[in-house]
Order: C-alpha cells, then structure tokens, then sequence
C-alpha cells in the first residue's frame, strides 16, 4: 500500500508528465498524489479508451498503466498505443497484481519498458520512472552526438583520394554504429520520426554503395551523402528545439 505525504525523493522532476491509468480509483488517486508531491505533471484515466482520448490530446513523457481492466486491459491498450508513431518512443511501465512470470514475459514482449507487481512502494515506483527518464536523456544525448558526427565526417566541402579511403573507414564506422544504435533511434523515433528515418535509410543504403564502388564514383556518392546529412542536420536542429523545450529544469 502507498503511503502518501513523506518528503519529496526526486523533487527535479517537475517537467515530466507522467499518465497513470488504472480502473481502482483509490489506487488511481494514490498514485496521482504521489507524483504530484514529487513535482510531476499528472494525466489520469480510468480505462484503456480513456486514456486514448486523452492522447490525441497530449503526449505524456512516461506512462503507468493497470493490466486487469475491464473492456480494455493494459496489454490491449498497449498494442493501440504503439499504432501511434508519436508514442513509439514513450516509455511504458505495467502496474499490476499478476506477478506470473509468463504475464511478465507477455508485457516485456510488447516492448513495456517495466513490469512492477502490486502493492509496491513509492520508492519502487519512483525509482522505476526514474531510470525511464534518465535512459531517455542518454538516448537523447547519443542521437544527437551520432547525427552531429554524420554532419562533421560527411560535410566536407574537399575531397582527395587519401580523404576518400579515410571516409571508407569513417563510413565503416558509421555503419557499425547505425547497427548498433538501431534500438536507441527506434525508442526515440516519436520525434520526426519518418524524418530520421528517411535520410538515415539513404545513408545506408550509399554506405553500402559506396563499399562496392570504385574511385570514379566515390566523388558522386558523397555528395549524395552530403546531402542526406544536410537534411540530418536539419532535422538536428529541429530536434534540438524539441529538446530543450522539454529538459528538466533545475530545482
């Protein structure tokens, strides 16, 4: 059981909205005051197509949600959820009296980020939301430093050979590492998503090119890169604004 009114343990996390949806109202309103004196901004819902509505609406940082509801359960509601490309990115924490590893497994499946079991504590829940946020800072902070280095190794306006066998190996490089971040771009792709991926997919596919291509050609592939790394940067910007529009501010 939630007990309420203790000091506030993560008072810095006053820009974060969080949506909480559960049908047990009593439970519902525990959990609403407790991020509220913890300084977070509270959607609530009753039910999975409440919750829904309230999403064309607004688009939380982080939500909470019940399994066992009625009409719509949380694993339902979860699957609508990721319909929507703007909450592709949001992270997602079951609440729920079912601790049944096979229920466990079925809401890691559906890409929930944590599976916390009834009764908790307000230091479970709160550390739980906490490393959600501070993972999407890190995911935030490695996608912009990965489009910055596109932007730098890509936007030179003079190329020789020896520049182009070194950009061989940055592009190896680049490759391994839009492998490799693949899952991080995929959990933030809720910012202009279709955006990114467009130029990132051009990217990939002249990497590629370029691998098998002879010196003739290398002149013309990077300036397709070139281009589609301008229209990264582009992006980048935009991206840029999002983000500082939504950074915690300090206490």
């Amino acid at each position: 059981m939630l007990v309420l009114y203790e000091p506030k343990i993560y008072p810095i996390m006053n820009d974060t909205t969080v949506l909480v949806i559960d049908d047990e109202k009593n439970l519902l309103d525990s959990i609403v005051d407790l991020l509220e004196i913890n300084d977070f901004n509270v959607l609530s819902a009753q039910s999975g197509h409440e919750a829904l509505d309230l999403l064309k609406k607004e688009m939380p940082d982080i939500i909470l949600c019940d399994i066992m509801m009625p009409a719509m359960n949380g694993y339902l509601f979860l699957k609508e959820l990721r319909k929507n490309p703007l909450a592709v990115g949001v992270p997602f924490i079951f609440l729920s009296a079912k601790s049944d590893r096979n229920d466990i497994r079925k809401g890691m499946n559906l890409m929930a980020d944590d599976y916390i079991t009834k009764p908790f504590t307000q230091k479970e829940l709160l550390d739980s939301i906490k490393a959600r946020i501070s993972r999407i800072e890190v995911l935030k902070t490695e996608i912009m430093m990965f489009m910055k280095n596109i932007q730098h190794n890509l936007n030179s306006s003079n190329i020789n050979s020896h520049e182009i066998s070194e950009t061989t190996k940055e592009l190896d490089t680049l490759k391994a590492l839009l492998n490799s971040q693949n899952k991080a771009i995929e959990k933030y792709c809720y910012l202009n998503s279709h955006k990114v991926r467009g130029p990132l997919c051009r990217i990939m596919g002249l990497i590629e090119l370029f691998n098998s291509s002879d010196d003739s050609m290398a002149k013309e592939i990077v300036n397709h890169l070139k281009s589609s790394a301008d229209d990264l940067d582009k992006i980048t910007r935009e991206i840029t604004m999002v983000i500082s529009s939504h950074k915690p501010k300090s206490a």
